[in-house]
């Protein structure tokens, strides 16, 4: 059994260095997993929070879900609640928002979502609301979900079966259009 254990190991890593990818397979969508995918070149917006703050609040009314966020997606800020992938966009800047989260924890609930549910993200400047569009299940593999889209995106992202016991080989993704941004008096108020 140990020797098949370290042959399937070999095996495993001869499949993944071609591929250019060095993580570690079936884990979550961590900041490391995801390092490669978006454009390291992207001029940023505005000042970038620090990593392990907390950035803001997310908000699924129909789950009774409402949990924080924290800026970087590494375990640390995985253990609190929801990371924000660095490379992606923040809330306001018409950027791809991703945010990711562990199955058998925080992203639980996700199992129950549908197409065209609400989610709200609160941030400093605001409260912003988008629409689910899309829910599908991807390979563990797939990093086409990362990519930078035309409008400001919400993508949600986590492993996938909710029920998996071990390393999932899935991902969970759910896809939302911003609807609603905040108003310059809400801005200019502090509204939350």
């Amino acid at each position: 059994m140990k020797k098949l254990s370290i042959i399937l190991g070999i095996v495993g890593l001869m499949l993944t260095i071609p591929n250019g990818y060095s993580y570690w397979i079936g884990l979550s969508a961590t900041e490391e997993n995801l390092t490669p995918i978006i454009d390291e070149q992207r001029t940023l917006t505005r000042a970038r929070p620090n990593v392990g703050e907390e950035i803001g609040r997310l908000t699924i009314p129909s789950l009774n879900f409402n949990v924080p966020i924290y800026y970087g997606s590494s375990e640390n800020e995985l253990k609190k609640g929801v990371g924000h992938y660095i490379r992606s966009g923040l809330p306001g800047e018409n950027r791809h928002i991703v945010l990711t989260g562990h199955r058998d924890t925080i992203f639980r609930k996700l199992e129950n979502i549908k197409n065209n549910e609400y989610i709200w993200v609160e941030m400093k400047n605001g409260k912003y609301q988008y629409k689910i569009n899309k829910i599908k299940i991807v390979s563990q593999h797939d990093r086409t979900i990362l990519v930078e889209k035309p409008v400001e995106t919400l993508t949600l992202i986590t492993c996938y079966p909710f029920q998996y016991i071990g390393n999932a080989p899935e991902r969970f993704i759910i896809s939302a259009k911003l609807m609603k941004k905040p108003t310059h008096n809400e801005k200019r108020l502090g509204h939350n």
